[in-house]
């Protein structure tokens, strides 16, 4: 009788042992709860994007794509209209496709330095009517290479400046049709350099002050007139997270005292997609 009561309590207490090691398992098993984040559409994309001007970071963010067009008309009879569009993808935080060259962002701005941007272009088709001047035939190619920089300040400002090198080479012929010779081809080379000023008093609406100088460097000044043309343009712009509407008046010192002094009105849109 004895061995049978021994081997019933032996047996309940096992029976125990294992109900409670099964539950001190459960109780201690990690439950994995985690779920892979669902991709963001390209609306949520837009939508994320900064609206103020001023608080936006130096790269469009990757999967953006902006395209952006300035035209302008230059109160003189040498110049006329011109047009500068631009196009920029974000393949990621850091590498940009612009419309015929690449952007990499070394750095966004931080407490206390500025962002920094590496650009390389193959041609940016901007174009200038010239009826009168006839010295650029189209199509012109305009490699160049730029660094660009970025800082955001308080009272939502940012400052923006630009360096950079680009010479034009003419691939076309001549207004009536004479091949160009090889002096032509290669028509003129400027070392550009911008400082912009960027403010934004209300969520839908920024201003900028953008002065520069565009140094002529296929000229000598020693050697004759130069095309170097000193620039102040002030901008009004109504930015939202979809597009930016623009409109700027710019003046323009030109060293060639046939032009001299050019004022220069123009209108400008962005599309965020």
């Amino acid at each position: 009788m004895r061995v049978v009561l021994m081997l019933a309590g032996s047996l309940i207490a096992g029976q125990a042992l294992a109900q409670d090691a099964g539950s001190q398992v459960a109780q201690t098993a990690p439950v994995s709860t985690t779920t892979a984040a669902p991709a963001q559409t390209r609306a949520q994309l837009v939508a994320a994007y900064p609206q103020s001007l001023a608080d936006r970071p130096r790269a469009i963010g990757s999967g953006l794509f902006e395209a952006g067009w300035d035209a302008s008309w230059q109160f003189n009879p040498y110049q006329g209209f011109g047009e500068v569009p631009d196009v920029r993808y974000g393949v990621s935080d850091q590498v940009e496709i612009t419309l015929l060259g690449v952007r990499y962002i070394l750095t966004e701005d931080g407490r206390n330095y500025p962002g920094l941007a590496l650009r390389a272009q193959l041609h940016d088709l901007a174009f200038q009517n010239d009826p009168m001047a006839q010295t650029n035939f189209y199509p012109i190619l305009r490699p160049g290479a730029f660094i660009e920089f970025r800082d955001r300040l308080p009272f939502h400002l940012a400052a923006n400046g630009l360096i950079g090198y680009e010479i034009s080479i003419q691939t076309a012929r001549a207004a009536d049709g004479a091949e160009l010779s090889e002096s032509q081809r290669y028509s003129s080379s400027f070392a550009p350099m911008e400082l912009e000023l960027q403010w934004s008093p209300l969520t839908i609406l920024s201003f900028s002050v953008l002065g520069g100088y565009i140094d002529d460097t296929s000229t000598s000044a020693f050697q004759g007139v130069t095309q170097s043309d000193g620039i102040l343009t002030v901008a009004a712009v109504i930015n939202t997270h979809r597009f930016d509407l623009r409109v700027f008046y710019t003046n323009n010192w030109f060293n060639d005292p046939k032009l001299g002094y050019v004022p220069e009105l123009g209108v400008g849109a962005t599309i965020r997609l």
